[in-house]
């Protein structure tokens, strides 16, 4: 499954029914908790990305126990990787104001200065990040 920035865009986009706060008070009065706005989103965003037969085989292959799930070299923690690499270099480039290979940055008084290696502790385990810095050393990501 090929997944396009429409398709995330279209799941990030729907009517998601239900508030944050039903989901808290249907939980104080006793009751099931009720998804989140930003949990039903987060479920169609993974969805978008995520078919069910590759899901299934990621199942499959942690039962096996050939797939790790969580800990160094996991999945998740992999996951986790790219996702974060992909925020830090989109602030990045926010942050120098040209995309990178842009002819624009040619000349330009900051440029893209490579990455330093950065652990960061998760729930599903240690994930070590190649994080990208500046010439200028002024890059800060939040």
């Amino acid at each position: 499954m090929s997944t396009s920035t429409h398709d995330i865009d279209a799941a990030r986009t729907r009517a998601v029914p239900g508030e944050p706060a039903a989901a808290k008070d249907n939980e104080q009065r006793g009751g099931p908790a009720v998804a989140s706005r930003e949990e039903l989103l987060a479920g169609r965003l993974v969805d978008a990305v995520i078919d069910g037969s590759m899901l299934d085989e990621l199942i499959a292959s942690a039962r096996a126990g050939t797939l790790r799930l969580t800990g160094p070299g996991g999945f998740l923690s992999g996951l986790i990787k790219r996702v974060l690499e992909a925020g830090l270099a989109v602030e990045l480039t926010d942050h120098l104001g040209y995309e990178r290979g842009d002819p624009a940055g040619r000349g330009a008084p900051n440029s893209r200065n490579g990455t330093t290696p950065k652990t960061v502790t998760s729930e599903a385990g240690p994930v070590r990040l190649a994080v990208p810095r500046d010439r200028a050393g002024s890059f800060a990501p939040a």
